[in-house]
């Protein structure tokens, strides 16, 4: 059950954890309080050292409509209304993308405006059939967050996301999968399954080896160099879990 307002939930099964947007009134729009809340999930995984794994998913038919309008046409006569609100909702949203572990966004339904750069900040995008993406800010005159399109540019072309924003229409999700944007496409009633597998099998790994991919995938993608990458590698593969890990399947190879 939803609360009136809109809020976001984080819950956690066992080394999962499951960051859901719930406002599927508003098509889980975030309001002021939600940011808040978005940014404290984060910062409470982060913390937290027994999650291994997050997944990101809206509540009811939609992943995320962005902005709540009521929140974005709240005080339109400030001049720095609409700038606070944008630094706000891209600060939370920041707070996800630092977390250390995968994350993985579950798209079903509607993923617009500003739910395109809340799924562009996981490390995976799986999405149901039935997802929509768009971003219509054009429209209204506004100017997309820069972090929204860099993400978009790296992960799709200059070209893709110049047609996106200036047809300002959705496009579904297998075209969401061929340009790159969303990374598999699964039957609307098996996503929820296959994304639950894909986070078990990854908490299932070693931790510090989950935690050095990421990094250093993200380095690479970032263009930081080898040499500053290398001191992640080696400390993963020094982990007692790998020397356990490997001696188990020699033993079962000599048995």
């Amino acid at each position: 059950m939803s609360k009136p307002d809109g809020s976001v939930d984080l819950m956690s099964d066992g080394a999962v954890a499951t960051i859901t947007i719930n406002n599927p009134a508003k098509r889980n729009s975030f309001n002021s309080a939600m940011m808040g809340q978005l940014a404290a999930a984060g910062r409470s995984v982060q913390e937290n050292e027994d999650i291994a794994c997050v997944v990101l998913r809206g509540s009811g038919n939609a992943f995320c409509a962005g902005l709540d309008f009521d929140t974005l046409t709240a005080d339109l006569e400030s001049p720095d209304y609409f700038a606070d609100l944008d630094s706000r909702f891209t600060e939370a949203i920041g707070a996800l993308e630092r977390v250390a572990v995968p994350v993985i966004a579950e798209i079903h339904g509607g993923c617009m405006g500003g739910g395109v750069q809340l799924a562009m900040a996981a490390d995976i995008r799986i999405a149901a059939v039935s997802a929509r993406l768009g971003i219509p800010a054009a429209r209204f005159g506004i100017v997309y967050p820069l972090p929204g399109l860099q993400a978009l540019t790296r992960l799709g072309g200059g070209a893709a996301v110049k047609h996106l924003l200036w047809s300002g229409e959705p496009i579904d999700a297998m075209e969401a999968q061929r340009i790159g944007w969303f990374d598999s496409v699964q039957d609307d009633a098996n996503v929820g399954g296959y994304v639950a597998a894909l986070a078990s099998q990854i908490a299932s790994y070693p931790g510090e080896t989950v935690k050095a991919y990421k990094s250093i995938l993200d380095g690479l993608a970032g263009a930081v160099p080898m040499d500053d990458l290398a001191p992640a590698r080696d400390r993963a593969n020094r982990i007692p879990q790998l020397t356990a890990r490997l001696r188990a399947v020699r033993d079962k190879r000599k048995s």
